[in-house]
């Protein structure tokens, strides 16, 4: 009885910090930043903004906004490339 309750807590913590660690490690970076048009110094509103990896394959793609601002969130740890 005393050795199957410390492998159900062994097993408990064990889940407990797989858990945690996995969710820290994936989602909590992102990329964030203005457009601004070279020639007339205002925001680039509605433009689009491609994320790739090293390999040239796009993960997301999305709009800025009125303002010029973009962001991309919830990515891993990585290089990646923007195209506009």
């Amino acid at each position: 009885m005393k050795l199957r309750t410390l492998l159900l807590s062994a097993a408990f913590i064990a889940i407990f910090f797989s858990h945690t660690f996995s969710q820290t490690k994936l989602a909590s970076h992102s990329i964030k930043g203005f457009l601004v048009d070279s020639t007339t110094q205002k925001a680039a509103d509605y433009v689009t903004i491609s994320l790739k990896i090293d390999t040239g394959l796009a993960l997301k793609s999305i709009l800025s906004k009125s303002d010029g601002s973009f962001i991309f969130d919830k990515l891993a740890v990585g290089k990646y490339n923007l195209t506009i």
